[in-house]
Order: structure tokens, then C-alpha cells, then sequence
């Protein structure tokens, strides 16, 4: 691949970290503090956790930092633009319900967006911001750019300190939710959208499915303290039989550990049933 795209680094397949033949250290979180998963989510990563521990890895609770502001920096990147690209592609096409707030926000003047982002704060500071973000001057963009490679160094930094091989944590805040929920809940993508942000290499595997109880356990979930977070649990009523599935997260050109961790944790989920 490298020899066809210069973006791509010549790093050669190492069979060491794909079979690395030890027990692995994982660290593992199940909220990110930017959008809380719903009960099944949380059930599918401990699961996993006692799976793992079960099977004599190492598995330690540890939440990276900087989560929130690494999903703002993500959040100002992908609206720099305004939506220019967006108008510009979608022009003539029918937009899809899942999409359909996105496509509002884009089309929504300036002016007015800022009143709209005010007048929403109050009801939900998650849409509010995405109302709000993005760039306003190119300087504005260079600045968020060096906030980005900070907050890289700092993760990584951290990831390094505390040895762990790959993270385990929620792939997505709930299960799968209907088309007309979807643009509705952007922040709830926080779990996989701040690796890609950052540039980790990660993969998602379902390990188990709503059940019952987790339907009973969304009478708890946190409604009232942000209209998404509503959404959210709307969005999950009747979910019961979809799949929940993890995310695995690896350092920087370690695809290889990512699919090792993958592998075993699907071993031990299909063993456990």
C-alpha cells in the first residue's frame, strides 16, 4: 500500500504483536463523560472485562484524558467548513432522515445558527456546541490544529506511562437506533469519534445483545440532564435482540495487537456461550 499511496507509512506486518504469545494489560473505561451508554452497553464491556480477567489477562479501569476536549477539537475539524462540501455534494439529492439535522445546521446563516445554538443550550449543551462549532478564521483552524497534536501527546503519553497494550470500552453509546434518531445523537459517536481524531488504530466486534433487563435499566438512565441523552434513551426503547459490541483501541501502527485482542475476545465470548 505504501508504494501506491505516500500517506501511508511502510510499516511491515509484525507477527510478534499479532501473536505475541503473553497475557495482555488492558485498560478499560465504559463512560467517556461526554455521553453516558445505556445499560446494555455498559453490561457488553464488563462482560468482556471478567471474560478477559477470567482468562488471565490484566485488566485495569483507566479513562484517558482529555476525552471532552479531544472530542471538541474533532467536533470544530469536521464542521471547519461549514458544510460547504456537504451543500456542494448533496445539492440535488434527496437527504435521508438520518441525516437531516446535519444537512439543517449547514444550511441554517450564520446569524441565525448562533441564536439557534443559544436558545438550544437550554435544553441540550451537546447540540448546542454542535450549532456552535467550527473554525470562524483560518488562524482560528491553525490553533485548534496544535491543540490537536497536544492532546495526542498527551493521551499517548499517558497510555504509554500505565503500559497498556490495547483500551476496551463502549463502541457506540447505545445499540443501533432508528433512522430518525440518528442525527439527533452526533455526540453519542464520541467513543470511536475521538480515535479518529487522534489516529489510533481500533476495531469493533459484537459480543452479546439487549436483553430485558437492560430495557428494565434505561428507567435510570439520565434523562433530564440533556435533551440527547433523551433521545438516547428513546432511541434504545424496544431495542431488545440487537447487537452490543465493544471497541478495542491500539497504539499508533499496531493493527496487528488491535486483532490479536479482537481474536481473543471473540474466542471467549463464543466459549462463554
Amino acid at each position: 500500500m505504501a508504494s501506491l499511496d505516500w500517506r501511508v507509512a511502510p510499516v511491515n506486518w509484525n507477527e510478534g504483536k499479532f501473536k505475541p504469545g503473553r497475557k495482555l494489560k488492558i485498560g478499560y473505561y465504559l463512560d467517556d463523560g461526554i455521553f453516558p451508554p445505556t445499560p446494555g452497553i455498559v453490561r457488553g464491556v464488563n462482560e468482556v472485562v471478567e471474560l478477559l480477567k477470567s482468562a488471565g489477562h490484566e485488566v485495569v479501569p483507566w479513562t484517558p484524558p482529555n476525552l471532552m476536549d479531544i472530542f471538541e477539537v474533532f467536533t470544530n475539524f469536521l464542521l471547519a467548513d461549514k458544510g460547504h462540501f456537504f451543500l456542494k455534494t448533496m445539492g440535488d439529492e434527496v437527504i435521508d432522515q438520518a441525516i437531516e439535522i446535519n444537512a439543517m445546521n449547514y444550511k441554517t446563516p450564520l446569524k441565525i445558527k448562533k441564536v439557534v445554538a443559544f436558545l438550544i443550550s437550554f435544553v441540550s449543551l451537546k447540540l448546542s456546541k454542535f450549532w456552535s462549532a467550527g473554525a470562524m478564521l483560518s488562524r482560528e483552524q491553525w490553533v485548534e490544529n496544535a491543540k490537536k497534536d497536544r492532546l495526542i501527546y498527551e493521551l499517548m503519553q499517558a497510555w504509554e506511562n500505565n503500559g497498556f497494550d490495547v483500551l476496551l470500552c463502549p463502541a457506540f453509546s447505545m445499540p443501533a437506533c432508528p433512522p430518525r434518531y440518528c442525527s439527533k445523537l452526533l455526540p453519542a459517536a464520541s467513543y470511536t469519534s475521538v480515535y479518529n481524531l487522534v489516529g489510533c488504530p481500533a476495531g469493533i466486534l459484537p459480543v452479546t445483545k439487549e436483553n430485558a433487563a437492560d430495557q428494565a435499566g434505561l428507567v435510570d438512565y439520565p434523562v433530564n440532564t440533556d435533551l440527547c441523552h433523551r433521545f438516547a434513551r428513546n432511541a434504545t426503547l424496544g431495542a431488545e435482540g440487537c447487537p452490543i459490541g465493544v471497541q478495542v483501541v491500539g497504539r499508533h501502527f499496531q493493527e496487528e495487537l488491535v486483532l490479536h485482542a479482537m481474536g481473543l475476545i471473540e474466542e471467549l465470548v463464543q466459549a462463554a456461550n
